[in-house]
């Protein structure tokens, strides 16, 4: 009787289900331009395009209904919401953060801080991000 109570004991619902450990930014990790959902997080209803003034832009995904990606350094994003609206991410290594962005996963994007040094040419970065009028042609 004493094996069954252990084998119970070995496979407890805690021990089953445990939370996945989150992954902690070291040194050796590169900061990116942009924050994405981690494991277990909810997706985000918003995301925020950061400039180098401080400021910054809230758009819905709900609005989000084109994400184009052209070259890994060019991204255009399509928005729909008030007004037809589109935003341009320029700079290198993208393609990850525009199939974050496709899927909705983004919490964050930022113009990358021309004075940061030690950036190495493989790490994602943004030179500039324009938010421009999508204009009807004819």
């Amino acid at each position: 009787m004493s094996s069954v109570a252990k084998a119970f004991a070995q496979h407890r619902r805690e021990q089953v289900v445990r939370p996945q450990p989150q992954a902690v930014a070291t040194e050796s990790t590169p900061l990116l331009p942009w924050k994405s959902v981690r494991h277990g997080e909810p997706p985000p209803v918003m995301f925020q395009v950061r400039f180098q003034v401080g400021s910054f832009r809230s758009f819905a995904y709900g609005d989000l209904r084109e994400v184009y990606f052209r070259d890994a350094g060019h991204v255009e994003l399509g928005v729909h919401g008030m007004s037809p609206q589109i935003i341009t991410l320029e700079g290198r290594n993208l393609r990850e953060l525009a199939e974050y962005l496709s899927s909705g996963l983004v919490y964050w994007i930022e113009e990358s801080d021309p004075r940061s040094i030690d950036v190495p040419e493989s790490s994602p970065w943004i030179d500039r991000i324009r938010i421009e009028p999508l204009r009807n042609p004819g």
